[in-house]
C-alpha cells in the first residue's frame, strides 16, 4: 500500500513498500540514504525572564524541506573573462572556455559546498578533452588541496571523495600559461555513491513546510537527550524525512487566568508557591519534567531546598503521578490565589501571556501535509534535505535514482 504523508510526496512522489518511491506518479525508484535523515527542533531565549521583562522563546519555525538532483555541487561560474580566457555557463551548469592563458592562475571557481560524511564521486566531465597543457582542476576539503587532476589524468576526471565528518568541498581550475581552450565545455558534479552515473545539471527547489519544531535544554545528567550542541543536552520536536512523521516531545501551555490553581504550603519553613495540575494521569512518579517559561526563570529540580525560592519569581515542573506546573512568587498568601489568575490573565490580554514548554511525559506522533510540487523534468535522482537556522541536523537527506 503506497502512502503519501511523507516528504517526498511533496514533490510528487510516493514512497511504497520496499523503499521504493514514484517520481511524478510514473517512474520507479530505489531509495538509498545519505547523512542524516532526521531534522530536530531548537529553541533560543535571549535572557533570564522575570515578570517585568518576560523572554519570549524562538523555535524552529517553518522548516525548508529542498528537493535536488543527483548533483550536489552547483556550478557558481558565471561568465566572465579571467587571464585571458572568457567562459561562459549556461542554465544547465555547463561552462565554456575560449581564449589563451595570460598567465598560470585560476581561471574558475566552481563553488563550494557542504557535504556530510560519506563516499561521494567528484566528476570534471570534458577535462579529458582540454589541451595537454591546459594546467590542472584542483578539489579542496576543508581548503585542504586533495586532488590534483590534469587532462592526462583521465580516470582521475572521475574521482572518489571519502568524508569522516560535515566537510566544505571546493573546485576550482588553474590553467597553465600559454595554453589555449578552443570552446572547451566542462560540467562538475558531486554524487553520492562511488559510480559515475552521467552528468546532471544541479537542480533544486524548496518547500517551506507550515509548522514548528520545538526544543528545550535539558540538565547535563538528562541521560536521554535528542542531541548534544555547544554541550548543552535538548530535548526536541522532529520530522523524519523520509515518513513525515513528526515526533512531538515538547509540550506547550499557555495560561489565560481561567486555569485552576490550588496553594501548596507543604514546608515548615514558608510557602511552597501555587500549583496548577496539567495532567492527572502521568504516571511518572517523582520525576523532573524539565521546562522553559516566557516570564519566569524554571528552575527544574523538584528535589531541591524549597527555602530557596522565597521572595523570588521562579517556576518549576515535577510529577507526583500528576503533571504539576509550580509558580514560586513573592510573599505568597492563600488569599493571592485570586490575584495571581488576574496577573496571568492580564499578561494575556496584553499579548504576552505567561508560556511554558515542558516535556511531554510521552511522545505523540503525526504526519505532514501539504501540497504536491512537481519535481525536475529529466532528473532521475532526488535529494531531500532539511535546513533551518535554528534546526539542528541540517545535513540531512535521502537520496534515490530512477531504475
Amino acid at each position: 500500500m503506497t502512502r503519501r504523508n511523507g516528504i517526498l510526496s511533496q514533490y510528487g512522489i510516493t514512497t511504497g513498500s520496499g523503499q521504493n518511491f514514484t517520481l511524478n506518479g510514473t517512474k520507479r525508484c530505489s531509495l538509498s540514504h545519505y547523512g542524516k535523515n532526521v531534522l530536530y527542533g531548537k529553541s533560543l531565549q535571549s535572557a533570564t525572564p522575570s515578570p517585568e521583562a518576560p523572554s519570549d522563546i524562538v523555535h524552529s519555525l517553518n522548516p525548508c524541506i529542498s528537493i535536488g538532483g543527483k548533483n550536489l555541487l552547483k556550478n557558481n561560474a558565471g561568465s566572465g573573462t579571467t587571464r585571458g580566457v572568457t567562459r561562459t555557463t549556461d542554465g544547465d551548469g555547463v561552462t565554456t572556455l575560449t581564449g589563451t592563458v595570460t598567465g598560470t592562475g585560476t581561471i574558475l571557481t566552481v563553488n563550494t559546498v557542504s557535504l556530510p560524511a560519506g563516499v561521494y564521486k567528484f566528476s570534471a566531465v570534458g577535462w579529458e578533452n582540454a589541451p595537454a597543457n591546459a594546467g590542472r582542476v584542483y578539489l579542496y576539503i576543508n581548503n585542504v588541496n586533495k586532488f590534483m587532476m590534469s587532462p592526462a589524468d583521465t580516470q582521475n576526471s572521475y574521482t572518489v571523495i571519502t568524508l569522516t565528518a560535515q566537510s566544505e568541498v571546493k573546485v576550482n581550475l588553474v590553467g597553465q600559461k600559454d595554453a589555449v581552450f578552443e570552446g572547451l565545455q566542462l560540467g562538475f558534479q558531486i554524487e553520492a555513491g562511488q559510480t559515475f552515473t552521467g552528468f546532471e545539471p544541479y537542480r533544486i527547489c524548496s518547500l517551506e513546510t507550515e509548522l514548528t519544531l520545538r526544543a528545550i535544554p535539558m540538565e547535563a545528567t538528562y541521560d536521554d537527550p535528542d542531541y548534544t550542541a555547544d554541550g548543552v543536552k535538548w530535548a526536541a520536536d522532529s520530522i523524519d524525512l523520509i515518513s513525515g512523521v513528526i515526533t512531538r516531545k515538547i509540550g506547550v501551555k499557555t495560561f489565560d487566568g481561567s486555569e485552576s490553581f490550588s496553594f501548596a504550603s507543604t514546608k515548615t519553613s514558608g510557602q511552597r508557591g501555587f500549583c496548577h495540575i496539567l495532567n492527572s494521569s502521568v504516571t511518572r512518579n517523582n520525576a523532573d519534567i524539565l521546562c522553559r517559561a516566557t516570564h519566569m526563570e524554571a528552575v527544574n529540580n523538584h528535589s531541591a531546598s524549597q527555602s530557596s525560592f522565597y521572595n523570588q519569581y521562579k517556576l518549576n515542573m515535577v510529577s507526583y503521578n500528576m503533571l504539576n506546573i509550580y509558580f514560586y512568587l513573592d510573599s505568597l498568601k492563600t488569599s493571592a490565589v485570586a490575584d495571581f489568575k488576574d496577573w496571568l490573565a492580564a499578561q494575556n490580554t496584553a499579548g504576552s501571556p505567561v508560556t511554558v514548554y515542558y516535556l511531554l511525559p510521552q511522545p505523540t506522533t503525526e504526519s505532514l501535509t501539504s501540497p504536491s510540487l512537481a519535481t525536475f523534468e529529466g532528473v532521475s535522482y532526488v535529494n531531500v534535505y532539511g535546513d533551518q537556522t535554528l534546526a539542528h541536523g541540517v545535513a540531512s537527506g535521502v537520496r534515490g535514482r530512477v531504475e
